[in-house]
C-alpha cells in the first residue's frame, strides 16, 4: 500500500504549483486539512481490524481523498488535461488489487488477473495509442 500511497502523494505535489499560480493557496490549506481529519478518522477504524495493513491503507486513502480534492478543486481554476473519471477508475482498480494481495489466500494470482484484465480493458485505447507511438521507434 505505501508504494501506492507514493505515487498520490507525488500526485497531490504535481498540483500545488497550479493552485500557486491561482493564488489560490488557501485551497491547498482545505484539501491537507481534508487529508489530515480523513487520516484520523481512517486511523481510528483500520488499525483495530488489520493493524499494519490498516494504517497503511489509511494512507493510501488519505492521498488518493487528497488528490480527488485537489483534482476538483483545481479543474475550476485551470485546465489540467487529465481524463480524471478514468484516473479515478485506475486508482481504485490499483487500491482493490493492493487489497486484493494482502488479504487474498492460496490462490491470491487468481484475482490479480482479473484486476490486470479489467485494466487493461479499461485503458485499451490508450495502450494501443502507445503502441502506434513507440512502434516506429522499435523498427529503427
Amino acid at each position: 500500500y505505501l508504494l501506492i500511497a507514493v505515487v498520490f502523494s507525488f500526485l497531490t505535489g504535481f498540483y500545488v504549483p497550479l493552485f500557486v499560480t491561482a493564488e489560490k493557496t488557501n485551497l491547498l490549506f482545505v484539501s491537507t486539512l481534508s487529508g489530515a481529519i480523513t487520516n484520523i478518522i481512517l486511523n481510528t477504524v483500520l488499525i483495530p481490524l488489520w493493524q499494519i495493513n490498516g494504517a497503511s491503507l489509511a494512507t493510501v486513502l488519505t492521498h488518493f481523498v487528497v488528490w480527488f480534492i485537489r483534482g476538483t478543486l483545481i479543474e475550476k481554476y485551470t485546465k489540467v488535461g487529465l481524463n480524471r473519471k478514468k484516473a479515478y477508475c485506475n486508482a481504485v482498480l490499483l487500491m482493490i488489487q493492493g487489497t486484493l494481495l494482502i488479504f487474498s489466500g492460496a490462490y491470491w494470482y487468481i484475482p490479480q488477473l482479473i484486476m490486470v484484465a479489467i485494466t487493461i480493458l479499461v485503458n485499451l485505447k490508450e495502450i494501443f495509442v502507445l503502441l502506434k507511438r513507440v512502434k516506429p521507434i522499435l523498427k529503427k
